[in-house]
Protein backbone atom coordinates (compact mmCIF):
# COMPACT_ATOMS: atom_id res chain seq x y z
CA UNK A 1 0.00 0.00 0.00
CA UNK A 2 1.45 3.31 -1.06
CA UNK A 3 1.90 5.91 1.57
CA UNK A 4 1.64 9.60 0.97
CA UNK A 5 5.40 9.82 1.37
CA UNK A 6 6.13 7.13 -1.28
CA UNK A 7 3.67 8.75 -3.67
CA UNK A 8 5.43 12.05 -3.16
CA UNK A 9 8.82 10.43 -3.82
CA UNK A 10 7.57 8.76 -7.02
CA UNK A 11 6.17 12.06 -8.18
CA UNK A 12 9.50 13.79 -7.55
CA UNK A 13 11.38 10.99 -9.36
CA UNK A 14 9.12 11.30 -12.40
CA UNK A 15 9.47 15.04 -12.27
CA UNK A 16 13.26 14.68 -12.14
CA UNK A 17 13.24 12.29 -15.09
CA UNK A 18 11.07 14.70 -16.98
CA UNK A 19 13.47 17.53 -16.29
CA UNK A 20 16.43 15.40 -17.39
CA UNK A 21 14.60 14.46 -20.59
CA UNK A 22 13.66 18.08 -21.22
CA UNK A 23 17.22 19.26 -20.59
CA UNK A 24 18.54 16.61 -22.99
CA UNK A 25 15.97 17.69 -25.59
CA UNK A 26 16.91 21.35 -25.20
CA UNK A 27 20.62 20.51 -25.27
CA UNK A 28 20.20 18.50 -28.48
CA UNK A 29 18.22 21.33 -30.07
CA UNK A 30 20.90 23.84 -29.09
CA UNK A 31 23.64 21.64 -30.54
CA UNK A 32 21.73 21.32 -33.82
CA UNK A 33 21.14 25.07 -33.96
CA UNK A 34 24.77 25.75 -33.11
CA UNK A 35 25.94 23.42 -35.88
CA UNK A 36 23.63 25.08 -38.41
CA UNK A 37 24.77 28.57 -37.45
CA UNK A 38 28.45 27.61 -37.46
CA UNK A 39 28.05 26.03 -40.89
CA UNK A 40 26.19 29.09 -42.18
CA UNK A 41 28.90 31.39 -40.82
CA UNK A 42 31.67 29.25 -42.33
CA UNK A 43 29.89 29.20 -45.69
CA UNK A 44 29.48 32.97 -45.55
CA UNK A 45 33.13 33.52 -44.68
CA UNK A 46 34.22 31.16 -47.44
CA UNK A 47 32.05 32.95 -49.96
CA UNK A 48 32.98 36.47 -48.85
CA UNK A 49 36.70 35.77 -48.50
CA UNK A 50 37.04 33.98 -51.82
CA UNK A 51 37.66 36.57 -54.49
CA UNK A 52 36.68 34.70 -57.66
CA UNK A 53 38.19 36.05 -60.87
CA UNK A 54 37.10 34.73 -64.27
CA UNK A 55 39.72 34.80 -67.03
CA UNK A 56 38.82 34.89 -70.71
CA UNK A 57 41.63 34.24 -73.19
CA UNK A 58 41.42 35.77 -76.65
CA UNK A 59 43.35 36.06 -79.88
CA UNK A 60 43.41 39.85 -80.24
CA UNK A 61 43.21 40.97 -76.63
CA UNK A 62 45.06 38.17 -74.89
CA UNK A 63 43.50 38.29 -71.42
CA UNK A 64 40.37 39.77 -69.90
CA UNK A 65 39.58 39.21 -66.22
CA UNK A 66 36.50 40.04 -64.18
CA UNK A 67 34.71 39.09 -61.00
CA UNK A 68 31.05 38.03 -61.06
CA UNK A 69 29.47 41.48 -60.73
CA UNK A 70 32.11 43.14 -62.96
CA UNK A 71 33.13 45.55 -60.19
CA UNK A 72 36.71 44.42 -60.84
CA UNK A 73 38.00 44.17 -64.39
CA UNK A 74 41.42 43.80 -65.95
CA UNK A 75 41.97 43.97 -69.70
CA UNK A 76 45.14 43.47 -71.72
CA UNK A 77 44.54 46.18 -74.30
CA UNK A 78 47.53 45.31 -76.46
CA UNK A 79 47.38 43.23 -79.64
CA UNK A 80 50.76 41.66 -78.89
CA UNK A 81 49.65 38.04 -79.30
CA UNK A 82 48.02 38.78 -82.65
CA UNK A 83 51.21 40.40 -83.94
CA UNK A 84 53.36 37.55 -82.62
CA UNK A 85 51.25 35.00 -84.50
CA UNK A 86 51.39 37.12 -87.66
CA UNK A 87 55.17 37.34 -87.38
CA UNK A 88 55.35 33.57 -86.95
CA UNK A 89 53.24 33.03 -90.07
CA UNK A 90 55.48 35.38 -92.09
CA UNK A 91 58.60 33.57 -90.94
CA UNK A 92 57.16 30.26 -92.05
CA UNK A 93 55.85 31.63 -95.35
CA UNK A 94 59.11 33.38 -96.24
CA UNK A 95 61.16 30.40 -95.07
CA UNK A 96 63.32 32.66 -92.92
CA UNK A 97 63.42 29.95 -90.29
CA UNK A 98 62.56 26.29 -90.16
CA UNK A 99 59.35 25.35 -88.34
CA UNK A 100 60.96 24.43 -85.02
CA UNK A 101 63.03 27.63 -84.82
CA UNK A 102 60.06 29.81 -85.77
CA UNK A 103 57.92 28.03 -83.17
CA UNK A 104 60.61 28.50 -80.53
CA UNK A 105 60.75 32.25 -81.22
CA UNK A 106 56.95 32.42 -81.07
CA UNK A 107 56.88 30.62 -77.73
CA UNK A 108 59.56 32.92 -76.29
CA UNK A 109 57.60 36.00 -77.36
CA UNK A 110 54.33 34.62 -76.01
CA UNK A 111 55.88 33.65 -72.69
CA UNK A 112 57.39 37.11 -72.23
CA UNK A 113 54.10 38.92 -72.86
CA UNK A 114 51.97 36.45 -70.89
CA UNK A 115 54.25 36.66 -67.84
CA UNK A 116 54.12 40.46 -67.97
CA UNK A 117 50.32 40.57 -68.21
CA UNK A 118 49.83 37.96 -65.47
CA UNK A 119 52.15 39.95 -63.18
CA UNK A 120 50.07 43.09 -63.79
CA UNK A 121 46.83 41.23 -63.11
CA UNK A 122 48.10 39.63 -59.90
CA UNK A 123 49.25 43.01 -58.59
CA UNK A 124 45.64 44.14 -58.78
CA UNK A 125 44.07 40.97 -57.36
CA UNK A 126 46.44 40.40 -54.45
CA UNK A 127 44.64 40.96 -51.16
CA UNK A 128 44.21 39.39 -47.74
CA UNK A 129 41.49 37.10 -49.06
CA UNK A 130 41.84 33.94 -51.08
CA UNK A 131 41.66 34.47 -54.83
CA UNK A 132 40.19 31.75 -57.01
CA UNK A 133 41.17 32.10 -60.65
CA UNK A 134 38.60 30.48 -62.94
CA UNK A 135 40.39 29.91 -66.24
CA UNK A 136 38.45 28.99 -69.36
CA UNK A 137 39.40 25.65 -70.90
CA UNK A 138 39.67 27.06 -74.45
CA UNK A 139 42.31 25.02 -76.21
CA UNK A 140 43.34 23.15 -73.09
CA UNK A 141 42.77 19.75 -74.68
CA UNK A 142 44.12 20.42 -78.16
CA UNK A 143 47.61 20.52 -79.63
CA UNK A 144 47.23 24.02 -81.04
CA UNK A 145 48.22 27.63 -80.53
CA UNK A 146 45.26 28.23 -78.15
CA UNK A 147 46.53 25.26 -76.17
CA UNK A 148 50.00 26.83 -76.01
CA UNK A 149 48.56 30.13 -74.77
CA UNK A 150 46.43 28.29 -72.20
CA UNK A 151 49.41 26.28 -70.89
CA UNK A 152 51.67 29.33 -70.62
CA UNK A 153 48.91 31.27 -68.83
CA UNK A 154 48.15 28.44 -66.40
CA UNK A 155 51.77 27.99 -65.38
CA UNK A 156 52.38 31.76 -65.18
CA UNK A 157 49.53 32.09 -62.67
CA UNK A 158 50.52 28.93 -60.80
CA UNK A 159 54.10 30.14 -60.31
CA UNK A 160 53.08 33.62 -59.13
CA UNK A 161 49.85 33.18 -57.16
CA UNK A 162 49.68 33.26 -53.38
CA UNK A 163 49.90 29.92 -51.59
CA UNK A 164 46.23 30.03 -50.56
CA UNK A 165 44.98 30.93 -54.03
CA UNK A 166 43.43 28.35 -56.34
CA UNK A 167 43.09 27.80 -60.07
CA UNK A 168 39.92 26.23 -61.45
CA UNK A 169 39.45 25.08 -65.03
CA UNK A 170 35.90 25.73 -66.20
CA UNK A 171 33.95 24.95 -69.36
CA UNK A 172 33.76 28.17 -71.37
CA UNK A 173 30.72 27.04 -73.39
CA UNK A 174 28.21 29.87 -73.94
CA UNK A 175 30.10 32.30 -71.68
CA UNK A 176 30.57 34.77 -74.53
CA UNK A 177 26.89 34.83 -75.56
CA UNK A 178 25.04 34.38 -72.24
CA UNK A 179 23.44 37.41 -70.62
CA UNK A 180 24.63 37.68 -66.99
CA UNK A 181 21.28 39.22 -65.99
CA UNK A 182 18.55 37.09 -67.60
CA UNK A 183 20.86 34.21 -68.67
CA UNK A 184 19.52 34.21 -72.23
CA UNK A 185 21.93 32.55 -74.66
CA UNK A 186 21.90 34.06 -78.10
CA UNK A 187 24.74 34.46 -80.59
CA UNK A 188 23.38 37.92 -81.47
CA UNK A 189 23.97 39.10 -77.90
CA UNK A 190 27.58 39.53 -78.95
CA UNK A 191 27.85 42.44 -81.39
CA UNK A 192 30.36 43.04 -84.18
CA UNK A 193 31.90 45.95 -82.29
CA UNK A 194 33.13 43.87 -79.36
CA UNK A 195 30.13 44.95 -77.31
CA UNK A 196 27.37 42.98 -75.60
CA UNK A 197 23.67 43.70 -75.95
CA UNK A 198 21.11 41.17 -74.73
CA UNK A 199 18.36 40.69 -77.31
CA UNK A 200 15.95 39.60 -74.56
CA UNK A 201 16.32 41.91 -71.54
CA UNK A 202 18.34 44.73 -73.11
CA UNK A 203 21.40 44.47 -70.84
CA UNK A 204 24.30 46.35 -72.44
CA UNK A 205 28.03 46.24 -71.77
CA UNK A 206 30.78 48.00 -73.70
CA UNK A 207 33.09 44.96 -73.72
CA UNK A 208 31.81 41.47 -74.46
CA UNK A 209 35.07 39.91 -73.26
CA UNK A 210 34.39 41.31 -69.79
CA UNK A 211 30.91 39.77 -69.87
CA UNK A 212 32.45 36.42 -70.85
CA UNK A 213 34.99 36.68 -68.01
CA UNK A 214 32.24 37.45 -65.47
CA UNK A 215 30.28 34.41 -66.70
CA UNK A 216 33.43 32.30 -66.29
CA UNK A 217 33.76 33.64 -62.73
CA UNK A 218 30.16 32.57 -62.07
CA UNK A 219 30.95 29.06 -63.25
CA UNK A 220 34.00 29.11 -61.01
CA UNK A 221 31.83 30.05 -58.04
CA UNK A 222 29.58 27.04 -58.68
CA UNK A 223 32.62 24.74 -58.76
CA UNK A 224 34.07 26.34 -55.63
CA UNK A 225 30.87 26.15 -53.55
Amino acid sequence: MKTAHSTYLNHKIQEKRGMIGYEFFVSEKLENCKYKYIKAINDYIKQEKSHIIGIDLGKYHYLTASNIDRSFVFVDKHNTLFHLFRKYERRIANKQYDNSEAYSKLKTGLKSHINQVVNEMLEQTSNRFQTVFALDDHGSSHLSFPSLVFDLTYFAIKQRKNESDEILIVDESFTSIECPICHDRNQYNRTNKNKFKCTKCGFIHQNNDIVAASNIAKKGQLLNS
